[in-house]
């Protein structure tokens, strides 16, 4: 069985090598039909990297996550397959493993690995949430029925939270998104605080976000977070992540108070 894979990408040159090389190590070319990617303009050395390695790229009629991947899909070919981001660096076995769970008559839609950052700090924290079982959504490493997402009115309205919104989609219609918490690649980030930047970044762009997510549940995980940092601290003996967590979740209220006021 072959199967297509989908990528977006925008400026994404310091991550896509070593990227591009694990899906070569983890997805062999016996076992690929088409390598799509779908590029915002990228003024880097993004797409010439991409051909180097056999993909296919397309020019984004439209730029954002949404656009991108409803365009990529709708390249798609095979009866099944898989998205990634481009800094993702994926687990050797991921295919392999990932095809366990995609069963036609458990009606499974969507399988899903996880992904712990290379930065230390971000590892923790990251791990802390996948040990408490919370929601997991993502579309970095991801295996796919093609029949069910093309059936699928896709989300257009969010262009970050998409992997929410598309979570939301696909349960709502009765079908499985499987998170699978031992099926664990590399997120190759470097720096906490450029994350934490981000995190504030995104979600004040993030419609998905505030249209779903109550600013009281906001401040209250925010509350919380001594308690939590100080507990991933002890836990993994690393005081660091005491400070760092709570510090990470503060960008949030930062974000929807940035949000209110703009409102306002």
């Amino acid at each position: 069985m072959k199967i297509d894979l989908v990528m977006w990408t925008k400026d994404g040159e310091k991550t896509l090598v070593p990227c591009l090389k694990s899906i070569e190590r983890a997805i062999g070319p016996d076992q690929v039909n088409q390598k799509i990617a779908v590029d915002a303009h990228s003024k880097d050395n993004t797409k010439t990297i991409l051909k180097q390695f056999g993909w296919t790229v397309y020019d984004a009629k439209k730029v954002g996550i949404q656009f991108q991947a409803k365009q990529a899909i709708s390249l798609v070919e095979t009866p099944i397959f898989a998205s990634f981001e481009q800094d993702i660096i994926l687990n050797p076995r991921w295919l392999q493993l990932a095809l366990r769970h995609l069963d036609e008559k458990e009606n499974v839609a969507v399988v899903q690995g996880v992904r712990v950052s290379l930065n230390k700090t971000l590892r923790i924290i990251e791990a802390s949430g996948l040990d408490r079982k919370k929601r997991y959504s993502s579309i970095d490493n991801n295996l796919y029925r093609t029949d069910i997402i093309k059936s699928l009115d896709l989300p257009s309205k969010y262009p970050l939270g998409f992997d929410r919104a598309l979570q939301d989609l696909i349960l709502n219609k009765g079908f499985k998104w499987v998170v699978d918490d031992q099926l664990v690649s590399l997120h190759n980030k470097q720096s906490f605080i450029q994350d934490a930047k981000k995190i504030y970044n995104d979600i004040t762009r993030c419609e998905y976000m505030r249209d779903n997510v109550p600013f009281l549940r906001v401040l209250q995980i925010f509350g919380f977070s001594w308690v939590r940092g100080l507990q991933m601290g002890l836990q993994s003996r690393y005081p660091l992540v005491i400070f760092a967590y709570p510090y990470y979740r503060w960008q949030s209220v930062k974000a929807y108070f940035r949000n209110i006021t703009k409102e306002d």
